[in-house]
């Protein structure tokens, strides 16, 4: 009877969450994707309240894949799009594949350690995030230690849910 309730309570959450990924990938293609920024994003977390709509929630953040040709590109463009004019990448192990990088989070401030942080550098959070965009449905990893969590090994987890250019699916 307990363990029923744990997990219906779990599941309730997580699909809060999954609720707030909706409303923040609504208004990604609202905007339009290629017109995504750091003003935008801003703006859009100003109209929320994180800690009363997703309690036990870290942020809620818009990771960009980015192809190992268009590196370079890209980081030019997300230096140029903050007012501090810093992005630097951070992987977690070394890898040659496309990168999926935190280009955003929100609230900013209580994630800094995040950004930039290529989640294609861990395996079990390139899985997730491959297979959101191959199946175009809500991923969750299996536990992991966020970057921004004080070194609270295995407490986090992550909820993807992918935002394409284009409204037809590919």
């Amino acid at each position: 009877q307990r363990l029923a309730q744990i997990s219906e309570a779990v599941n309730d959450r997580v699909s809060l969450y999954a609720y707030g990924l909706s409303s923040l990938k609504a208004s990604i293609v609202a905007v339009g994707i290629d017109n995504l920024n750091y003003d935008y994003v801003q703006t859009y977390a100003k109209s929320q309240n994180y800690s009363q709509q997703y309690p036990g929630a870290r942020g809620f953040g818009f990771i960009r894949r980015v192809e190992v040709t268009d590196f370079a590109e890209f980081m030019a463009r997300a230096r140029l799009d903050r007012p501090d004019k810093h992005f630097e990448l951070r992987t977690l192990t070394p890898h040659t594949n496309s990168y999926f990088i935190i280009q955003y989070i929100m609230p900013e401030h209580a994630n800094l350690q995040a950004i930039g942080l290529d989640i294609g550098s861990e395996t079990m959070r390139r899985r997730s995030a491959e297979k959101a965009a191959k199946s175009n449905s809500t991923q969750l990893t299996a536990p992991i230690t966020l970057v921004q969590a004080n070194k609270k090994r295995l407490q986090g987890f992550l909820i993807m849910q992918p935002v394409y250019n284009t409204l037809n699916v590919p």
